[in-house]
């Protein structure tokens, strides 16, 4: 039987290194997607003592069978350390713990449908991220370390690939190159492991030694060509499953049923049908806006909301007073019953400012800057809930003198911009404003210009004309053309209000929507449906707090403080009695209100009509996908078919064809391959390393093995015509000998990821390269 071959411990600490080497480049490319650098950080923690395990397990020489599932408990252990709760010792799982995971998993599948990108890295995304490095952790260690297969890899890194184009469309080029030489170093590292740890000939026997420049060249062609092959499966995947945007603006509100500022919110206000998403009842049929999400930090080309964790000390069941919120400003109270009826969000849609929340199932904490209202697991799809709002009811008066107070040091990052004012904004800004003798009246100017006469509101324009977000570009745009809808708006409001020094942010909601005629309890009822989703700024004045304001004509209703009295200011809109989300706020039609789609679209067969595009397209995708994985398994089947047509043919082709299914089943198998040795030896290697030639029956295969090996042996030294090739069942005997009483995974995977097939691409990647060299 023939010496078990092993890695040296520095061999195997070098193929350890490149290997953790490639995962950490890997999980970079999600570095564009999530907030700050600590995730990242625990997963490279979570991805080092998977390796290091490895390592210690090899070193120790532990079964390599028993390798890959120590790896996943070990892996589950250091989850369970950094994350789970009621561990025994920390680090041993028990339901408790697997509870806590799901929770999490749960947590994260909202942060990342719910928030823009890069999304808060809140504790429920970080087991997610941290989980997923150490998945693809085992895999490359597996594939690189026991199966001997690293070139495999390669659809292992390419997952966290394939994340970012996914979402945003682009993956870093310098990032692509780093992990392709990453790919390549692991590549390159294993050849020269194989190299050194090629069985040694028979004593006295010569040794032919392969030139070394003849050998590396393959392995850097096969290098190149496995790696375009895994940014391949990313490009697939990219390209056919339904693409995404980065934040409200560019991004939305899908289906009118979740919300998502990943998605674009105009795909809901330019949806032919609307869908209804909540209703509610209040007493005298008073109009109420419903908050879901603020949006308080601009960053390029995004607003976004800021990064804060749940605190669960901040139950609904109890809401602080507003921040800057003076005494001597008028405050009722009301309550607000609510029903959702298609709204899947981790956001809970309530009036502002909130006093108490009553009725909801799960558990939802409210934001101490922003005060929305948020949960880790529940979902607002079907709750039922009473809402206790505040109805604040400042005065101009009260208004103007707040705006002249100090803004709050802890406030001054809702002034922020990300560069410098466009020109053609600062100009807009300065022309507006001045005449205006305090901030206050700077902001209803502002209102009032955006809703004058010389702005349209126009869901299409921003798409034709290519300015469909809210960054500064979009807004010097959106100035010149003068033609958007409430995102473009309520932005250009809330980007010039920090320009002039008052804090500002956009919130994202509903407006009050309709009547439907009906009393429940003496209350009545009116229905919210996606097209009444809306955008509109916030600006603080310490004394008076947050203050909603509505810069879309046509649009909502202009708060009764912030009404422009001076006949200069050119105001259009009509006498209303209240803010967005106050009492008794009226909406007055307007000659440039946004006319909804004909109603002879049928909507029944548009949405069915999306979804078998969008089901068309996954499918599509997931088949290109499941293609592209088979495509070494169906390569390999289609050498072993054409192999047989040549076997029939007879002559010393159909020899060799013979020995190279043989070698290469042999190969698949795990047999590592020695391009040093002869036929012979190696025919001798496999009988006696394969369980099933040592089998009772085996002679039957033994002898056909024989003549398949005689038969290469006379094709390359007999004369031409004097070789009698083997058949087909001579091969078919080989082969079964070979795959007899082997562990069903090896058995599968001999089929699934042939090793074959990786030398093969090397040598012939490597002798194009040399040709053309």
């Amino acid at each position: 039987m023939r010496t078990e071959l092993r890695r040296t411990a520095a061999q195997d600490a070098a193929l350890a290194g490149a290997g953790l080497a490639l995962v950490l480049a890997s999980m970079a490319a999600l570095v564009p997607l999530v907030q700050g650098s600590g995730w990242w950080w625990t997963g490279a923690l979570v991805a080092l003592a998977i390796f290091a395990g490895g390592f210690g397990m090899r070193a120790a020489r532990v079964p390599a069978a028993l390798v890959p599932p120590a790896e996943l408990l070990l892996a589950l252990g250091i989850l369970t350390l950094l994350f789970g709760e009621g561990a025994v010792l920390g680090v041993v799982p028990t339901a408790a713990t697997f509870e806590s995971f799901g929770d999490l998993g749960a947590a994260a599948a909202a942060t990342i449908r719910e928030q823009t990108a890069p999304v808060s890295a809140d504790e429920g995304l970080r087991f997610l991220l941290a989980a997923g490095a150490a998945v693809v952790a085992v895999v490359v260690d597996v594939l690189a370390m026991s199966l001997r297969a690293p070139a495999f890899a390669a659809f292992a890194v390419a997952l966290p690939l394939a994340v970012p184009i996914i979402i945003l469309g682009e993956l870093e080029l310098g990032l692509v190159v780093l992990v392709a030489a990453l790919y390549l170093l692991l590549l390159w590292v294993d050849v020269r492991v194989r190299r050194n740890d090629a069985e040694p000939p028979a004593p006295g026997l010569p040794r032919a030694h392969a030139d070394r420049r003849g050998r590396t060249s393959p392995a850097i062609g096969s290098a190149v060509a496995l790696a375009g092959a895994g940014l391949l499966l990313a490009s697939i995947v990219a390209s056919s499953l339904p693409m995404t945007g980065g934040g409200i603006g560019s991004g939305s509100i899908s289906g009118g049923t979740r919300v998502t500022p990943f998605v674009d919110l105009a795909a809901d206000l330019r949806r032919p049908a609307a869908r209804q998403v909540l209703h509610y009842t209040t007493s005298d049929d008073e109009r109420v806006y419903f908050g879901l999400m603020t949006l308080d930090e601009i960053d390029g080309a995004v607003w976004r909301p800021s990064e804060s964790a749940l605190d669960r000390s901040r139950d609904v069941a109890r809401f602080d007073r507003p921040a800057g919120l003076a005494e001597d400003v008028a405050v009722d109270e009301q309550d607000v019953r609510v029903w959702v009826d298609r709204l899947d969000s981790s956001w809970l849609p309530v009036p502002a400012p909130v006093a108490s929340v009553e009725g909801l199932e799960g558990d939802w904490y409210w934001d101490a800057s922003t005060r929305a209202v948020r949960s880790a697991a529940a979902s607002s799809d079907a709750q039922e809930y009473t809402v206790s709002r505040l109805v604040v009811e400042p005065t101009a008066e009260q208004l103007r003198a707040a705006s002249l107070a100090e803004v709050p040091a802890d406030f001054e990052r809702f002034t922020e911009l990300p560069e410098e004012l466009p020109a053609s904004v600062a100009d807009a800004l300065a022309e507006v404003t001045a005449d205006a003798a305090t901030p206050y009246d700077a902001a209803t100017a502002l209102q009032a210009w955006l809703r004058g006469p010389t702005f349209d509101y126009s869901l299409d324009t921003p798409v034709e004309a290519g300015y469909d977000g809210g960054s500064l570009e979009v807004v010097e745009e959106f100035l010149d053309v003068r033609s958007g809808f409430c995102v473009h708006f309520a932005s250009t409001m809330a980007i010039m209000a920090r320009a002039e020094g008052i804090p500002a942010r956009i919130v994202l909601g509903y407006m009050p929507g309709d009547s439907s005629g009906t009393v429940i309890d003496g209350r009545s009822r009116r229905n919210i449906d996606s097209h009444d989703l809306h955008t509109w700024p916030e600006l603080y004045f310490e004394g008076v707090g947050w203050v909603p304001f509505e810069p879309t004509p046509g649009r909502g209703v202009v708060p009764d403080y912030s009404r422009v009295t001076s006949p200069e200011a050119g105001d259009p809109e009509t006498p209303a009695t209240s803010a967005p989300g106050q009492p008794g706020a009226t909406t007055t039609p307007t000659a440039s209100a946004p006319v909804r789609p004909a109603e002879t679209i049928d909507p029944e067969q548009q949405a069915e009509a999306q979804a078998e595009a969008v089901n068309l397209q996954t499918g599509v995708g997931v088949l290109a996908c499941l293609i592209l994985l088979l495509l070494p398994a169906l390569l390999r089947a289609l050498r072993t078919a054409l192999r047989r047509g040549r076997i029939l043919d007879g002559g010393a082709d159909g020899a060799r064809a013979a020995w190279s299914e043989v070698r290469d089943t042999a190969v698949d198998l795990g047999e590592v391959p020695d391009h040093a040795a002869t036929v012979r030896g190696f025919a001798a290697r496999i009988r006696a390393d394969s369980p099933g030639f040592r089998a009772r029956d085996a002679e039957p295969a033994v002898l056909a093995l024989e003549r398949i090996t005689v038969a290469v042996e006379r094709a390359e030294y007999a004369r031409p015509g004097d070789v009698d090739a083997p058949t087909p069942a001579d091969v078919d005997l080989a082969v079964a000998a070979l795959r007899a009483e082997r562990p069903w995974w090896r058995a599968l995977l001999s089929i699934a990821a042939p090793r074959s097939f990786a030398i093969y691409v090397v040598d012939r990647a490597g002798a194009l390269l040399q040709r053309r060299a």
